[in-house]
């Protein structure tokens, strides 16, 4: 049988040479373009965050075009039009809840770009709320689902910073990275898939997690989280064959995965 192997480079994705050099040593034919800086990380350092997440997203455009790489896979987020009109707008349209949604809203034109113009196949793929290993974050940059599962992790108190109705689309990160890797080896996954996830308010989360962990309880404290919009991931789940999975699943999976 053959054995599974994974090479890792040190390397920096704003550097385009490290790039091209680990794509020639490796003879790599697809890039799942996953580096980021991520959440409220890049509001505090926006100056690094937008060389990562920009420059570095074009970086990988650019050296899949001049190796000829059969295809990119490009992880956008939700985080795109998670907030509440774009600069200008009035409210009229949904926009970037913050830097890093704006981010992401860069590279998916890039994409665009370099597909129409260059003949890059460049797959985005949407996440959404992802569960599970390395997916707790630090204190100060939790959402509030995540503050729920560090408490509930306790059997703790946890003061939440949104409204008991505050959703998001749920799933765990096995599932997405399953949609990842498919995205760049199925034959025509299409240019654009959304993850999407199981809609959950905090309410219906504090409930699950009570069911697992007894001693785990909810102050809901209200705050600026916009709700996320509903996504439709049913043709990813189709395509990938990927079920969507009940919440009590999807704790079981969080509060496992430490």
């Amino acid at each position: 049988p053959r054995q599974k192997r994974v090479d890792y480079v040190n390397g920096d994705v704003r550097d385009l040479d490290t790039l091209l050099e680990t794509v020639d040593s490796y003879d790599v034919d697809c890039i799942l373009h996953l580096a980021a800086m991520i959440g409220v990380r890049t509001d505090a350092d926006p100056h690094v965050a937008t060389a990562v997440n920009v420059l570095g997203t074009s970086n990988v455009f650019e050296a899949a075009r001049l190796r000829s790489i059969r295809r990119v896979v490009f992880t956008s987020s939700v985080m795109r039009e998670a907030g509440i009109g774009l600069p200008g707008s009035g409210g009229a349209h949904p926009g970037p809840r913050n830097l890093y949604g704006a981010h992401k809203l860069v590279g998916e034109f890039e994409a665009a770009i370099y597909r129409e113009r260059f003949g890059l196949d460049v797959v985005v793929v949407v996440v959404a709320a992802t569960l599970g290993l390395g997916r707790r974050g630090t204190s100060t940059e939790r959402a509030p689902h995540l503050t729920m599962l560090a408490a509930a992790d306790l059997d703790g108190v946890a003061d939440v910073p949104a409204a008991r109705e505050w959703s998001l689309p749920l799933r765990p990160v096995r599932d997405v990275a399953k949609i990842i890797v498919g995205a760049g080896v199925d034959a025509n996954p299409g240019t654009f898939v959304q993850c999407g996830g199981r809609q959950t308010s905090l309410a219906e989360l504090a409930e699950a997690l009570q069911r697992r962990q007894p001693g785990f309880a909810a102050r809901f404290t209200g705050g600026a989280w916009p709700g996320i919009l509903p996504v439709d991931g049913s043709a990813a789940d189709a395509t990938f064959g990927i079920p969507l999975r009940d919440l009590d699943d999807l704790v079981a999976i969080a509060l496992e995965t430490t």
